[in-house]
């Protein structure tokens, strides 16, 4: 069980490092508080964010779960 969960806070940390990734190159293309992105490169980008956002809460609550289980 413990292989199972390192490997499952391996994966919640990957998926968190992505969703910051992506947060952080939603803030390079805003700029100064000048928009140098169409809007329909924000509706993308927007919507990979919050996929990435649920990845990583999904692993998360993964992660959780099998270590509650580890415990009981």
């Amino acid at each position: 069980m413990a292989t199972n969960i390192s490997q499952l806070e391996q994966d919640w940390l990957a998926a968190e490092a992505m969703a910051d990734q992506i947060k952080a190159q939603a803030k390079q293309l805003r700029g100064e508080g000048e928009i140098n992105v169409s809007i329909g490169e924000a509706d993308k980008l927007n919507a990979k964010q919050m996929e990435a956002e649920r990845a990583a809460s999904e692993a998360f609550d993964r992660l959780w779960s099998a270590r509650e289980q580890q415990v009981a």
